[in-house]
């Protein structure tokens, strides 16, 4: 047989080696500074009392973790984080406005403030209704500084505080501006049409749409608006289609199955339209895409029982 030859030198790319050295560095100190007991190192101290509030917090003790979490603060420095676990005890507690200051002190990250804003324009429609909660998100918008994809901000805010109706014109407003933007152009069966520029997009450009067609299509089947449901679904598979083969590592039926959500709320809509054969299709699809997910399990199930009551009713008649 021929000779087996010498393994060659690996080739590394050498920064990528070093973040990931360093941050193997850093985990290993961190692990050694616990096992050691190196009670002074300031990130000792702040794990410690960061991981105490866990366990209070978890206990409802909300008056104590926030204590701890002030502590872990005080030796860890800003962390956004530990600031909206802060506000949400506060407003366990019912510290309103202790609550809002520590949503605003979260907010001061650049990174992630809008979600921190957002869940602190929920805490106060809770404690002082809706009007309050949308002029807080007025003043949100501006440091937004794009009123077209804040549309998206709104369309979500409103179909968490379950005013489905509500945030259909919103996700709508930016779906639009989406495709307009991207030049995403669809058929009468709602399938996105495949010209030359839409079949150079990249991932990036898809997945500003698909988690929003989702969305929408949930809250159009909320307020049996059916057929937009379908069509926004239906639209949904389509760019998800076009996500999974920009990804390059699904298989052919996965590729085609487009997006979890989007079939299984597209299902829902043929049930409701008696179409039980296409809506078994659509499961199966979002079956295969799940994979098993611990996420998507129980939705799934929820539906093949649905569909199996509609099916044994259609039986009887």
């Amino acid at each position: 047989g021929t000779m087996m030859s010498p393994p060659g030198k690996l080739v590394v790319d050498e920064n990528r080696n070093k973040s990931f050295e360093a941050t193997a560095i850093k985990a290993d100190k961190q692990a050694q500074e616990l096992k050691l007991g190196i009670w002074g190192t300031k990130e000792y101290l702040g794990n410690k009392h960061y991981q105490k509030a866990e366990e209070l917090m978890q206990n409802k003790d909300f008056a104590a973790a926030i204590e701890e979490y002030k502590i872990a603060l005080k030796h860890r420095g800003f962390d956004r984080v530990i600031w909206l676990k802060i506000a949400r005890c506060h407003e366990k507690v019912g510290s309103y406005q202790e609550a809002l200051d520590s949503f605003d002190m979260a907010s001061k990250s650049e990174i992630g403030w809008v979600n921190a804003s957002v869940e602190k324009a929920h805490c106060i429609a809770r404690n002082d209704g809706l009007d309050a909660a949308l002029s807080w998100l007025d003043k949100v918008k501006l440091r937004y500084n794009s009123d077209a994809s804040f549309n998206k901000i709104l369309g979500g805010f409103y179909k968490d505080e379950g005013k489905f109706k509500s945030a259909i014109p919103y996700y709508k407003a930016y779906i639009d501006l989406v495709c307009k933007e991207e030049g995403f152009n669809f058929n009468e069966e709602h399938l996105l049409i495949m010209d030359e520029k839409t079949r150079n997009k990249k991932n990036n450009d898809f997945a500003r749409l698909w988690p929003f067609l989702g969305d929408v299509s949930n809250c159009l089947y909320k307020s049996d608006k059916l057929d937009e449901a379908y069509k926004y679904s239906t639209m949904g598979i389509s760019i998800g289609q076009q996500l999974n083969r920009c990804k390059g590592y699904y298989s052919a039926d996965k590729v085609e199955a487009g997006s979890v959500k989007c079939r299984l709320l597209r299902a829902y809509v043929l049930m409701a339209q008696g179409n039980l054969k296409d809506a078994g299709v659509d499961l199966d699809f979002a079956k295969l895409l799940a994979d098993n997910s611990p996420y998507w399990e129980k939705y799934i199930k929820r539906a093949y029982n649905y569909l199996d009551k509609l099916m044994n009713e259609e039986k009887n008649d």
